[in-house]
């Protein structure tokens, strides 16, 4: 098989002695030296023999969907050197795959953690590793589905580095503004259980509530009211003067 005549040194993985006669395939890790005949026929050049060549020995075994893929998809060119250029050194995903997060994790680009060799989805990214963000899930969190909060942007990609996430980012403000000065508190009130109040403390506010006014229900006080956006109930301002809620000539 006649050839060109040159040297191709490839560090690293395989290297190439070009003669008149033949191209020997050096495996640098092993000192093997692989004839053409290992992955080529005399049919046809073009003809590859899948089976010759055990990929393993370049250091990176092919699994997955990537040991269906064609050669010439990550070894390219035209011409015979550009061919059989096999040194890839790095081995980046974004080599070959467009980067469709658009380099939200720059910082750790280890694709790995959400997807694996078989298929890119479902994610694998776990509610185990979820706990190693900044927004651990619990409670009723823990069943919402990703797309819930994790949906696309204006630029048509799914945005996944949310900082500083507020309830009022997922979740309608149901109190119209009431609270706005704290919204990052609504566990004052609430859990990620459920949405009842569980967590009010009443002895905090300007009106602690003793003797009998602790068994009165909350929509005593607190009435409903509408304008022309929302249906709220009205936590604040609430008159405290006894006679704003009791009928004192009625009670004697």
């Amino acid at each position: 098989m006649k050839t060109q005549k040159g040297l191709i040194a490839i560090s690293g993985l395989i290297a190439f002695s070009f003669s008149e006669e033949k191209v020997n395939v050096i495996l640098s890790n092993s000192n093997e030296v692989l004839e053409c005949e290992v992955c080529h026929t005399s049919d046809s050049w073009n003809t590859i023999l899948l089976d010759g060549f055990n990929h393993s020995d370049a250091n990176y075994e092919l699994i997955g969907q990537h040991a269906n893929i064609k050669c010439k998809q990550c070894h390219t060119g035209q011409l015979i050197d550009e061919i059989h250029t096999f040194t890839i050194q790095d081995y980046a995903c974004f080599d070959c795959h467009t980067d469709i997060h658009k380099n939200q994790f720059n910082l750790n680009p280890n694709c790995e953690k959400c997807h694996n060799y078989d298929e890119w989805s479902p994610s694998t990214f776990s509610i185990e590793e979820h706990t190693k963000t900044d927004f651990s899930l619990t409670g009723a969190h823990v069943a919402t589905p990703c797309s819930k909060c994790h949906f696309k942007n204006k630029e048509n990609y799914v945005v996944y580095t949310i900082l500083n996430a507020k309830c009022n980012d997922c979740h309608d403000d149901v109190h119209n503004n009431q609270f706005r000065s704290n919204v990052y508190f609504c566990s004052d009130c609430h859990s990620t259980q459920n949405w009842n109040i569980d967590n009010f403390d009443h002895d905090k506010t300007q009106y602690p509530l003793d003797g009998e006014h602790f068994n009165v229900s909350c929509d005593k006080c607190h009435f409903s009211k509408s304008n022309q956006y929302v249906e709220f109930i009205v936590y604040k301002p609430i008159k405290h003067d006894c006679i704003d809620c009791h009928n004192l000539k009625d009670e004697g």
